[in-house]
């Protein structure tokens, strides 16, 4: 008898639990990483080149395991724009660099239209092949929300605000309390401390092509500056800052 089409095989081999089992750390990585107020430049680059070997992992597996020629197609397809990914060889990070939010939801559509070729066009099909892909959708989804920032800042806001009342008056853009190795304040790591506008700014971290431009986060007790601002509102008194 032959194969039925739209059999849906639940088996799970050994590369697929490999699979999804890094997908899952990796996601909870990421998460991690994108809770901190100014994520780290190489939290990115390192966290890119992690995510596109999961994603030659994954697209590999779904090559091995197809075999109607249109899927093998596409399956080729998802292995090459896995590799193609790869943040070292810039293309990427020059997707997202110039296409913002728009050439990352490209990337993400393309991607999943290729599977759902896969899907749709072999005749058994494996739940093995959804799992990463809806791990990956579900962490991108709480990432947009700002959930993971909003919880940490909410955990970190106490010692945050005792320690920007602790800071000098008198220190200002120009001359700031520098920090050498940065000091941890609540898990939030602060490199300099100074005052501006009439509240109490932390560099957080670093952005910019050079990664040299300040960033992070502000204290202001009555409400940050309505006129152009530049702050957006976290929790309590605390607003992310941006030098652009």
């Amino acid at each position: 008898m032959g194969v039925r089409w739209g059999v849906w095989d639940r088996r799970i081999d050994v590369l697929d639990w490999l699979v999804i089992g890094a997908t899952l750390l990796l996601a909870g990585l990421t998460l991690w990483a994108w809770s901190y107020p100014i994520p780290g430049g190489d939290a990115f680059l390192f966290g890119g080149i992690a995510w596109s070997i999961v994603a030659i992992a994954w697209a590999t597996s779904v090559l091995a395991t197809t075999s109607e020629k249109s899927a093998l197609w596409a399956s080729l397809l998802l292995l090459v724009g896995a590799v193609a990914s790869f943040p070292f060889f810039g293309i990427s990070l020059v997707v997202i660099g110039l296409g913002g939010t728009v050439g990352f939801g490209l990337m993400v559509m393309i991607g999943l239209g290729l599977l759902a070729v896969v899907v749709i066009t072999s005749r058994v099909k494996r739940v093995a092949w959804l799992v990463s892909p809806v791990v990956v959708l579900a962490m991108f989804t709480v990432m947009y929300t700002a959930w993971p920032r909003l919880a940490r800042m909410a955990v970190a806001e106490p010692a945050l605000t005792g320690f920007a009342q602790t800071v000098d008056p008198n220190a200002t853009l120009n001359y700031p309390m520098w920090f050498d190795d940065g000091l941890s304040v609540g898990s939030i790591p602060v490199y300099e401390a100074y005052v501006r506008h009439g509240g109490v700014h932390l560099v957080t971290g670093f952005v910019g092509i050079l990664g040299d431009d300040n960033a992070g986060i502000a204290y202001f007790p009555d409400g940050a500056p309505a006129a152009d601002s530049p702050y957006e509102h976290l929790v309590g008194s605390w607003y992310r800052w941006y030098p652009y």
